[in-house]
């Protein structure tokens, strides 16, 4: 079977934040940059982790789901690419906390978690670079358009070896390939061969 989840291109996008959770402390997002010569941005060294955070009207209350449980494996994440973050799942969830009383948010949010190594230098290694943790957190509404009645199905393809890839952790080279595998397939169709295993792989 296939089915075709179609995402919102409708929806306005949303505006940048206003604030950031960058190097230890909430800063105004407009002060949170980085260098064109980044490490990670030249050679993908980096580890995500995404969140949803969900306002209750009727609590007056926003809700993050498992967050020490995200947070616990994007730390796991992170020491695959031998980073040491000095900050436990409790320090980044405090930092969220934060963020998101700083930001006032009051409506349904993404959460995007970043640790990446800063340093602005070329030479492909992990050895002898700082990493660095940024959280941002945006309003966002539905991301698929049927999202309080998709469908889902078990599908027959399996995951791959931890042996041959660290599948298991939010590693950003990854989740790039296979997002640019999905864009391929939104781009071209259903003539382009072998995008639907990868979308899967996104949402496991």
């Amino acid at each position: 079977w296939t089915e075709t989840i179609q995402l919102e291109s409708s929806v306005k996008q949303p505006e940048l934040p206003k604030f950031a959770y960058f190097k230890g402390s909430v800063v105004p997002y407009a002060e949170a940059r980085i260098g064109l010569l980044t490490h990670a941005l030249n050679y993908g060294t980096a580890v995500f982790g995404g969140l949803r955070g969900h306002w209750n009207e009727e609590e007056q209350e926003l809700f993050v789901f498992r967050p020490l449980d995200h947070f616990r494996r994007f730390c796991d994440s992170a020491r695959l690419l031998r980073m040491e973050l000095g900050q436990s799942p409790d320090d980044l969830w405090a930092g969220l906390r934060a963020l998101l009383r700083k930001q006032e948010t009051r409506e349904d949010c993404h959460i995007r978690a970043l640790a990446f190594y800063g340093d602005e230098t070329l030479g492909v290694r992990l050895h002898g670079l700082t990493p660095v943790v940024s959280i941002v957190a945006l309003p966002f509404g539905h991301f698929v358009a049927n999202e309080d009645n998709a469908h889902a199905s078990i599908s027959s393809w399996q995951r791959i070896s931890d042996n041959v890839l660290p599948a298991r952790w939010w590693l950003a080279m990854q989740g790039m390939i296979m997002c640019v595998t999905a864009f391929l397939a939104g781009e071209f169709g259903p003539t382009w061969p072998g995008p639907a295993v990868l979308a899967v792989c996104m949402v496991a």
